[in-house]
C-alpha cells in the first residue's frame, strides 16, 4: 500500500535526519501520495500526488496524504 511505505519512508528519513550526526536538528516533511488508478493517465496521478502535498502541509506538515481519483 502506497501510504503505509510512503510513511515508513517519512518516519525512517526522520528518525535518520534528526539523529546526533546533525547536531539533532529536528527535520520534518510530508509527503503527497497517488496510485495510478485504471483509466487514468500519469499526469492526472501526478496532479493528484502533487494536491496530496499540499493538502499534507496545509494541514500541519510532516505527515503523508493520499488523494484518491475522483469518480
Amino acid at each position: 500500500d502506497a501510504f503505509a511505505l510512503a510513511d515508513k519512508i517519512r518516519t525512517s528519513v526522520a528518525r535518520f535526519l534528526n539523529s546526533d550526526q546533525f547536531g539533532g536538528v529536528k527535520i520534518t516533511f510530508s509527503l503527497g501520495v497517488a496510485e495510478v488508478q485504471s483509466g487514468e493517465t500519469i499526469l492526472q496521478t501526478i496532479k493528484r500526488a502533487d494536491q496530496s502535498l499540499y493538502v499534507a502541509k496545509n494541514q500541519g506538515k510532516n505527515q503523508v496524504v493520499v488523494l484518491e481519483a475522483s469518480a
